[in-house]
């Protein structure tokens, strides 16, 4: 509930700063701004934090909804809101005391605001910037094997960097598709805790920095 107050208030402050910016360019010149709303997916694999291992099987959805503002061709903002889940599930014919069935799922949410210089050739615009944001994270697993039982579950919250390079081609004024390469840092709090059968509980927390690249494909709809 909290990291959800968290998302609450910060898309509210974004919006009121970008609906401030747009007011001011607007008085001076409206014929210099494009707004619009983009619709982006990875398609690049990611690993959900302390699960790297999991990177090559893991089916997922990653998908982020964004409002570019393009200021007199030269420079952007862009508020944004993604969202990540990932699964994965191990099993085993024939259980014994070394193999287990193993279960995985998670997700992760941000919510930001990114910062671009745009330079122009024809019909592509290049932008070159970053994006900084608040991010919040779950993940739990199960392990079941004949000899034991297990349950782990963390919650995480923090924030990411991330710079970001990119192309988007218009084939119309109203219509583009684009491509970036994203360079993420993140920074999270952790609260992770663990069950066994014997009714066991420990919990515990830990701090984890991470640098992950992404290959982004976004489609952009502009009506201004």
């Amino acid at each position: 509930m909290k990291n959800l107050s968290v998302i609450v208030i910060l898309s509210f402050v974004l919006l009121t700063f970008s609906s401030s910016l747009y007011s001011q360019e607007s008085s001076a010149d409206k014929q210099t701004i494009k707004v619009g709303i983009g619709i982006s997916s990875a398609f690049s694999t990611i690993s959900l934090y302390q699960y790297p291992s999991l990177n090559s099987d893991q089916p997922q959805l990653n998908t982020a909804v964004s409002i570019p503002m393009i200021f007199s061709s030269v420079y952007k903002l862009e508020p944004y809101v993604s969202y990540t889940s990932v699964k994965s599930e191990t099993k085993n014919d024939n259980l014994n005391l070394s193999n287990y069935d193993y279960n995985f799922k998670g997700h992760y949410i941000s919510v930001g605001m990114g910062i671009f210089y745009v330079k122009e050739i024809e019909k592509t615009k290049l932008h070159f910037g970053a994006r900084g944001g608040y991010l919040s994270t779950y993940t739990e697993s199960k392990m079941y094997s004949l000899s034991y039982n297990s349950y782990h579950e963390d919650k995480g919250s923090g924030f990411l960097i991330t710079p970001i390079i990119g192309a988007e081609y218009f084939f119309s004024d109203y219509f583009s598709l684009g491509g970036e390469v994203h360079f993420e840092w993140s920074h999270l709090n952790i609260d992770e805790i663990d069950k066994y059968d014997n009714n066991d509980e420990e919990s515990y927390t830990s701090t984890l920095n991470r640098l992950n690249t992404l290959g982004i494909i976004v489609v952009r709809f502009y009506f201004l």
